[in-house]
């Protein structure tokens, strides 16, 4: 068994990774910036918990000592440009701190959540800052595997399941089948599962794109979750206005371009 060093590991993603990591049989670190996550079962207590900053290395460089990979979820979806919480910072340097760290470590092999893109009303500096971390890590001393989910749901983040609800019903659309083919919705268990197979297993170095994530979890990650909990809720007119806004925002911004 591997021992997997998880940043951002009490977020949406990272606690999951975390706790699939473990169930898998996993020596896990996770990194955190506020101590412990709260509501989480019994299996925490196998994660050895470090109070951290990403881009404060002083913090928990010692931790990544014989650690065989790294699993880098540190995000942000929205800017707060006043607390110095930058997509640059958080989304591209911090990235790269750990990365180096990771390096230095002898780690054999990092991967980092990216994303799949573009997203409706989400700035272009959030992606862009996700593809300069992910050039970053290209030609170290490490495998890398870059993850691209788009959208990621799970009843821990809420609204998530009827936002991939919709999506899904989208998908079924002529006109937006084939946009929407590789911005499948994806569950947090699935993306957790393939990230701790990526970390773990050879063969998956690269961008690993919507269909690789599918691919990399398979049906094994269904034994981590309940059926409940991955069952999307009935929304076909909530999908139908939700795609008319979004055509209808996507004209309004073409109009503005174009005044």
């Amino acid at each position: 068994m591997a021992k997997i060093f998880v940043t951002g590991a009490s977020g949406f993603i990272g606690t999951e990774i975390c706790r699939v990591a473990v169930m898998e049989g996993h020596s896990v670190v996770g990194l955190v910036r506020t101590g412990r996550p709260e509501n989480v079962d019994s299996w925490a207590d196998q994660v050895t918990w470090v109070q951290g900053n990403a881009l404060v290395p002083d913090d928990w460089r010692d931790a990544l000592e014989g650690a065989d990979a790294v699993i880098h979820t540190v995000g942000i979806l929205r800017e707060k440009s006043q607390d110095g919480r930058t997509y640059e910072r958080i989304n591209g340097d911090a990235a790269e701190i750990v990365a180096w760290e990771a390096e230095q470590a002898g780690v054999e092999h990092f991967v980092f959540l990216s994303a799949e893109g573009p997203y409706p009303f989400v700035p272009a500096g959030y992606l862009n800052a996700k593809r300069r971390a992910e050039g970053s890590l290209r030609g170290r001393q490490f495998r890398e595997s870059l993850l691209r989910p788009y959208l990621v749901y799970g009843s821990k983040r809420k609204g998530s399941a009827v936002a991939a609800a919709v999506v899904e019903q989208g998908s079924k659309l002529p006109i937006a089948n084939r946009a929407a083919e590789k911005r499948r919705p994806l569950h947090v268990t699935q993306v957790a599962y393939a990230a701790v197979r990526s970390a773990t297993e050879e063969g998956f170095d690269g961008v690993v794109s919507v269909d690789n994530i599918e691919y990399l979890a398979g049906d094994q990650w269904r034994e981590f979750v309940s059926d409940e909990d991955v069952k999307l809720p009935p929304v076909l007119p909530i999908a139908v206005g939700g795609i008319a806004a979004l055509a209808m925002a996507g004209l309004g911004l073409r109009f503005l371009r174009n005044r």
